[in-house]
């Protein structure tokens, strides 16, 4: 999952530390010192064990929107672009599939 998120060309986004970061702050979630794996995987366990996982779904879907949001913009601007703006949308798509699948887990794993 974390590998997914990380890599770009498979999620089609960034989340630098930074913004990792700024994700946790607004969680009210501490992270590690380290590498942006390091980072996210304490983001991920601190949503865990703080019970914030369903709001880190939001935050990574509000992510996403973003991104998309971005690449459609580039191709409305730069209309030769608009091959590129395809599958990098299909990235964020396929992330986004992938979050709802994390939410449909979340809610099941709570009714269990």
């Amino acid at each position: 999952l974390l590998r997914f998120f990380l890599t770009p060309a498979q999620c089609g986004l960034f989340l630098s530390r930074a913004r990792l970061g700024q994700i946790a702050r607004s969680l009210n979630l501490g992270l590690p010192f380290g590498s942006r794996w390091q980072v996210a995987e304490g983001l991920w366990r601190a949503a865990g064990a703080n019970g914030r996982v369903a709001e880190l779904l939001d935050w990574l879907s509000t992510e996403m929107a973003a991104w998309a949001a971005t690449y459609h913009a580039w191709a409305d601007a730069y209309p030769a672009w608009m091959p590129y703006a395809n599958e990098w949308l299909a990235r964020t798509q396929a992330a986004e599939t992938t979050l709802v699948e994390l939410r449909y887990s979340l809610v099941a794993a709570s009714n269990d």
